[in-house]
């Protein structure tokens, strides 16, 4: 990037994709074709509608009342079921065929259910004491990166958010358990922003996960989320005493290294500065849970014991970089804003976003021929 010197890995993000397959919906002439205008693969995942009523989980392939599918949970799901083996076969072909080596998952994504998956796709794709497999395309453990995530996990509002010593290390020992792969690569924390105070990170969350790599469940710990400014503060709170460097190995963010924002190379803006509207998915919930989290990091402060580094202002990659703190870009395609097909209703982006990239795709496709989904994954690469 001309911004910057910094090497960013760009991934898919995992909640919106899979959440998406809970959605009761019937594919679409342009769902059953491929982003270069072919066939879609035979285990393309497809949503279904339920009737938990209807629903036999003894039966892998029983329906509800109109013949449909029905809804997965962790607790009626089976490796037999047919979407469950469609899941597989996409991740088995993502990591023998094309060469994908890191998984990120979290006890959010589908509530277990992704989890899940990747332990019954690890089963089958593993050699060794990891799997069951034994064919000259299995692969080892150490040659795959496993990350999931601690702090949100239910749909319910009053039970999403959990950042305690304890749930964090009940949380990765589920998790562990779910995946059967005995450690996790990295362990990451999921959305601090999210959390009813930084103290409780410091003194609980934190810890725990120390705790976790020190008894060899992760090998690495991590940050995800989506104010960049709030994990920049959390990283530097959260630094060892004696300048031994940071708690945290790796950072990844989402939606800030695509066609519309590019803020995760650029310094943030002076104290009393907006972000252009068009730029953040939605700049007021940006500057709320920013300021939010500045006023208790202060308090915080208040009681910290040492020192904290002070950093003069840069972009966020310079940050982690200058801190030897890896860095993962997610979402290029700014979870479906970069589509044809437009965002999800769920979508944060301010109307005025969204009708940009509404034009910036029909521009695209009417103009050059081109899908806007193409570019904005070579423009983020």
């Amino acid at each position: 990037h001309a911004e910057s010197s910094v090497q960013v890995s760009i991934i898919g993000l995992g909640c919106s994709s899979f959440s998406s397959f809970f959605k009761s919906t019937t594919p679409s002439a342009d769902s059953k074709s491929s982003a270069d205008g072919g066939d879609t693969d035979e285990a393309a995942i497809t949503a279904t509608s339920f009737d938990s009523k209807a629903y036999n989980p003894s039966d892998p392939t029983d329906a509800g009342d109109d013949g449909e599918l029905l809804l997965l949970t962790r607790d009626n799901i089976t490796k037999s079921h047919p979407q469950v083996q469609a899941w597989i076969a996409a991740i088995r072909r993502a990591v023998l065929d094309h060469g994908i080596n890191l998984l990120d998952t979290a006890p959010w994504y589908g509530h277990g259910i992704s989890e899940i998956v990747v332990g019954y796709a690890l089963e089958d794709i593993l050699s060794g004491d990891g799997g069951n497999h034994t064919g000259d395309d299995a692969i080892r453990r150490d040659e795959l990166i496993i990350n999931t995530k601690v702090g949100r996990y239910e749909a319910d509002p009053a039970h999403q958010f959990d950042f305690s010593y304890d749930r964090v290390l009940s949380s990765i020992q589920t998790s562990i358990q779910r995946m059967k792969c005995d450690y996790v690569d990295v362990i990451q924390l999921h959305d601090p922003e999210f959390s009813p105070s930084v103290g409780l990170l410091l003194e609980e969350t934190i810890p725990a996960l120390l705790l976790a790599k020190e008894r060899g469940w992760a090998r690495s710990i991590g940050i995800t989320g989506y104010p960049l400014e709030v994990q920049r503060e959390l990283l530097l709170r959260s630094a060892r005493d004696g300048g031994e460097g940071f708690v945290f190995d790796q950072s990844l963010t989402y939606c800030h290294c695509n066609l519309h924002d590019m803020s995760l190379f650029i310094a943030p803006p002076p104290p009393g500065e907006d972000v252009p509207s068009t730029v953040s998915l939605n700049s007021d919930l940006d500057k709320t849970v920013v300021a939010s989290n500045a006023t208790d990091l202060a308090d915080t402060e208040q009681n910290s014991h040492h020192q904290q580094p002070q950093e003069p202002a840069s972009s966020f990659a310079d940050f982690c970089n200058s801190n030897s703190i890896v860095l993962l870009a997610a979402a290029p395609l700014s979870m479906g804003l970069l589509t044809q097909a437009g965002p999800p209703d769920w979508h944060p982006a301010s109307p005025k976003l969204k009708h940009a990239c509404r034009n910036a795709a029909y521009i695209c496709k009417e103009e050059y021929g081109v899908d806007i989904a193409s570019l904005a994954i070579l423009f983020a690469l």
